[in-house]
């Protein structure tokens, strides 16, 4: 990433006396107004090949306190909280007015987020591509699944390390 933007940079500041001539050709400056640049059109981002897009406009691999908490207690769910309980446990139940417990989240983001942190504090990288899909499909990037996934191998690492 740093290596791409600094090669950028320096394609940048090669022509940046074209660039200013540019701005100056496509603004009309005054001083009570403001002046629009369509970067588009400028020959010095012609040169790099399109826009280029801002480091802050592009989604950030990180994960809110909420759902590192919720990876933090996946680590301790069994892997039967995954299925729905078949007629036998809800009969079973209705019998003997045992409640049965709704494991699963209210939000399907954060459910998705167990689901995909419980399997993977069980099976590590080995993941039903379908799972994976899920986790995709409500919101959430790569990145993100890479960093809980580095953050569970250190966690796992450290316990290994201590026992």
């Amino acid at each position: 990433m740093r290596a791409t933007a600094a090669r950028a940079l320096d394609k940048l500041h090669a022509p940046l006396p074209q660039l200013e001539a540019a701005v100056r050709q496509t603004c009309a400056f005054r001083e009570t107004s403001m002046a629009y640049v369509d970067f588009a059109q400028t020959p010095a981002l012609a040169a790099l090949g399109g826009v280029v897009q801002p480091a802050a406009a592009l989604p950030a691999a990180r994960l809110t306190a909420l759902e590192w908490s919720v990876v933090a207690l996946a680590r301790f769910d069994r892997l039967s909280s995954l299925a729905t309980p078949g007629r036998l446990a809800v009969a079973l139940g209705k019998v003997f007015r045992a409640g049965l417990h709704n494991l699963q989240l209210a939000d399907p983001r954060l459910e998705a987020l167990r689901r995909i942190a419980v399997l993977y504090w069980h099976h590590g990288s080995t993941l039903p591509a379908a799972e994976r899909e899920a986790f995709h499909e409500v919101g959430f990037t790569p990145g993100q699944f890479d960093r809980m996934a580095a953050s569970i191998d250190a966690a796992r690492a450290q316990e290994k390390a201590a026992a």
